[in-house]
């Protein structure tokens, strides 16, 4: 079964919180060695692209995240799923999305990936995540 890792690649005053962390590693890694590394942004939402997100769409539901995750339920492919369109929902500018809740889902990953050693399963990180992604931003955006 495959494992989730989180980390950053910022370094000195970043980790301090004294400057901002520009991107988050999300890496799903396979038993094999196979595996998946998405870069999730953490810049002004009107940055973001949303095309950019539709080939992740097709990423997620390609080869090497069915070989990396090698899970028979599909919860790696959901939760990659549910994050890469919460972004694309956030890309959208929906309006039942606020600047406030974009700044909340992005941090989350920021804190954890600081919090983690880059070879740490982040399963109940992530799992928090998952939780508030279920709760914050609803399935039909």
């Amino acid at each position: 079964m495959g494992t989730f890792h989180l980390y950053t690649l910022a370094r000195g005053a970043a980790r301090l919180g004294f400057t901002r962390v520009h991107s988050v590693h999300l890496a799903l890694q396979g038993e094999t060695g196979t595996g998946l590394t998405l870069i999730l942004p953490t810049c002004d939402p009107d940055d973001l692209d949303p095309e950019f997100f539709e080939g992740w769409l097709a990423t997620i539901q390609g080869p090497a995240v069915t070989a990396a995750a090698n899970d028979n339920d599909n919860d790696k492919h959901v939760f990659l799923l549910r994050v890469v369109l919460t972004y694309r929902a956030f890309a959208t500018q929906h309006p039942s999305l606020t600047i406030e809740k974009y700044h909340k889902f992005t941090l989350m990953f920021v804190v954890s990936s600081l919090a983690l050693d880059s070879d740490d399963d982040a399963a109940h990180d992530l799992a928090v995540i998952d939780d508030w992604m279920t709760e914050n931003i609803p399935l039909w955006i």
